[in-house]
C-alpha cells in the first residue's frame, strides 16, 4: 500500500506478459465504492511477472526480478515515484558476484532513513524464488541485502525523474535462508518488524505430485544480514 492505495505492475495475462500499472483505492463504503484505475507512467522496466515488490516511505515502489516474454529471469531493480510516475532503473553493484536472475521471490523493506537534505536510503531484504522457467531448473534459499541511496533533492529537484535523477545499490549476499522455494506466502509480525514465510513451492513432479510446502519460518531483522 502506498498512500492509502494499492498499486499492481506487470504480471501475465491469458497470452500477453505486461508493464503497466494499475492503482486500487479502497473505500470505507464497501466494494461498490472502490475504484481501479490506470497510472499512466514513464520510462517503465520491460514486461514481466512472477516479480517482487515493496513499499518504501509513501511514494516510492520498488521492483526487483521477475521472468520476461520469452520466459527469462532477471534480478533488474527499478522503482517507481509515484509523485511523478517515472521509473528508474538502478545501477547495482555487488562483490564479488550478482544474485542470479529470478521469479517467485520474496522482497521487503527493513530499514529506510530520510535525510534531511532531501536524500534517502532504504535497505531491502530478498530470499528465495526460482532461476529459470523449465522444470529443472533450481530452486533457491539464497538471502540477500539490497541497500539503495537515492539522489539528493537539491541535486534532483524532481526527484527521480529521468535517468540524471537516478538510484544506486548493493547487493550485499547472507546466509542461506529456509530449504529452497518459490512462490510462498508472506506476512510481516506487526510492529516487530520479523516476516513470516509460510509454505510455497519447490519443485515440478507433475500432477497431484508437485511439492508444496507448508511449513512456517519467522525471519528476525538485524542490522545488516547475519
Amino acid at each position: 500500500m502506498l498512500g492509502g492505495r494499492m498499486l499492481v505492475f506487470g504480471g501475465r495475462g491469458s497470452q500477453l506478459v505486461f508493464n503497466d500499472v494499475w492503482s486500487f483505492a479502497p473505500s470505507n463504503t464497501g466494494a461498490a465504492g472502490a475504484v481501479w484505475s490506470k497510472v499512466s507512467t514513464t520510462n517503465a522496466p520491460p514486461v514481466r511477472t512472477g516479480h517482487a515488490a515493496a513499499a518504501v516511505g509513501t511514494g516510492l515502489m520498488v521492483i526487483v526480478g521477475g521472468s520476461g516474454v520469452l520466459g527469462r529471469d532477471s534480478c533488474d531493480v527499478w522503482i517507481l515515484n509515484t509523485a511523478t510516475n517515472a521509473w528508474v532503473k538502478v545501477d547495482t553493484t555487488s562483490s564479488p558476484s550478482q544474485p542470479a536472475g529470478r521469479h517467485g521471490h520474496l522482497l521487503r523493506l527493513v530499514q529506510q532513513d530520510t535525510r534531511a537534505s532531501g536524500g534517502a536510503t532504504g535497505t531491502l531484504l530478498m530470499y528465495g524464488g526460482q532461476s529459470g522457467t523449465a522444470d529443472n531448473d533450481p530452486f533457491l534459499r539464497d538471502v540477500w541485502q539490497l541497500q539503495i541511496t537515492l539522489q539528493d533533492s537539491s541535486r534532483c529537484p524532481a526527484a527521480l525523474r529521468g535517468s540524471a535523477c537516478g538510484a544506486t545499490g548493493v547487493w550485499t549476499q547472507g546466509t542461506s535462508g529456509p530449504p529452497p522455494r518459490a512462490n510462498m506466502a508472506v506476512a510481516s509480525m506487526g510492529g516487530t518488524g520479523d516476516t513470516v514465510v509460510f509454505g510455497g513451492f519447490s519443485g515440478y513432479s507433475g500432477g497431484l505430485n508437485d511439492r508444496l510446502l507448508f511449513d512456517t519460518w519467522q525471519l528476525v531483522t538485524t542490522p545488516g544480514i547475519e
